[in-house]
């Protein structure tokens, strides 16, 4: 690996010539990946990663990255949904519908098939109906429909 130096006008290899905020900030743009963080302070990844975990608050910097990039990844999704984009709406009702009777089902084909996976998505819906309103059903529907 090329000797990499960091920002601090080249005075060392690795990354303790590099301030706490530096770190801090390398690491919210990379979104707390630490190889992208290194490689914008031009410092080894390893040294980069012990300097971290020796410190608390910049530990606490990476969960809090992923976080804010999960926020966005939620509001990417919500604004799919928002536009009217199904594909989008069938993925999230599989993960948060099934309060609302959706599910996701996955059959497998089989080793004759090559082991293709199919993925749907349904709406199950249990309804109880009454024994009046059978009667009526069938009476209405099913022994009107017989003389045809």
């Amino acid at each position: 690996m090329p000797n990499q130096t960091p920002i601090n006008g080249g005075k060392s290899t690795g990354p303790k010539g590099i301030t706490k905020e530096e770190i801090a900030d390398a690491l919210r743009r990379n979104n707390g990946v630490i190889a992208k963080a290194a490689k914008q302070l031009r410092c080894r990844r390893d040294n980069l990663a012990v300097r971290i975990n020796a410190d608390a608050e910049l530990m606490a910097v990476i969960p809090a990255s992923r976080e804010r990039m999960k926020d966005l990844a939620e509001s990417n999704v919500f604004d799919k949904i928002e536009k009217g984009d199904v594909e989008t709406s069938k993925w999230y009702l599989t993960l948060h519908g099934k309060d609302r009777g959706y599910v996701r089902k996955v059959e497998h084909a089989g080793h004759g098939a090559g082991g293709a996976i199919e993925h749907t998505v349904r709406q199950t819906t249990t309804v109880t109906i009454s024994e009046e309103t059978l009667e009526f059903v069938r009476r209405r529907y099913i022994d009107d429909n017989a003389d045809e």
